[in-house]
């Protein structure tokens, strides 16, 4: 199975990832993985340093996205679950995962995280201010990313897919939503 969880920044979506790969029966030991953590490792990045601009060029993306595509594919493979986090913002990316998922003879479910904007500053702020003094810094927290409030000012919050493929929802009902698919 290949989980694709999109969203704008500070939706949660690593949070959430790591959270349904430990508790949630259907997830369980599911691979997580996400583009900003793929960034730092083929840059050579920790999570206390943050990326300069030309780590997020269009080519280092498609390096990234490469990356993350070969080991989704890998892990599949393997017969375990993937959850991707990666953001899934545009209508190509959301159709190039669900293809992934098919080229691995994996099931696909997508899921959108709905999260209002002052929740999303919150939330990038308090990130911001755990990297700037080092505390409690975790990929699992999502502390691989940089983005700052400036890319929600720049991008604005992404609007929900618009297809059946993948379903939006606040972050409080994730779990209720799979309980109920797994039953």
């Amino acid at each position: 199975m290949l989980l694709a969880i999109g969203g704008a920044t500070g939706a949660g979506k690593t949070t959430l990832a790591y959270r349904l790969a430990k508790e949630h029966p259907a997830f369980k030991g599911a691979l997580v993985v996400e583009g900003d953590q793929m960034r730092r490792k083929l840059l050579g990045y920790d999570l206390k340093t943050a990326m300069p601009p030309e780590a997020y060029t269009d080519e280092v993306s498609l390096r990234v996205r490469r990356g993350l595509d070969a080991l989704i594919l890998e892990t599949l493979a393997e017969g375990r679950a993937v959850i991707d986090a990666s953001g899934f913002w545009g209508e190509e990316s959301r159709r190039a995962i669900e293809a992934l998922a098919e080229r691995g003879g994996a099931s696909f479910i997508g899921l959108w995280l709905d999260v209002p904007r002052d929740e999303l500053e919150r939330r990038i702020l308090k990130r911001l201010g755990e990297r700037a003094t080092a505390s409690d810094l975790t990929i699992e927290k999502g502390h691989a990313s940089d983005a700052c409030l400036g890319v929600l000012d720049k991008f604005g919050v992404p609007l929900p897919p618009d297809t059946k493929s993948w379903t939006v929802l606040s972050e409080g009902s994730v779990f209720d939503f799979f309980d109920q698919i797994f039953q």
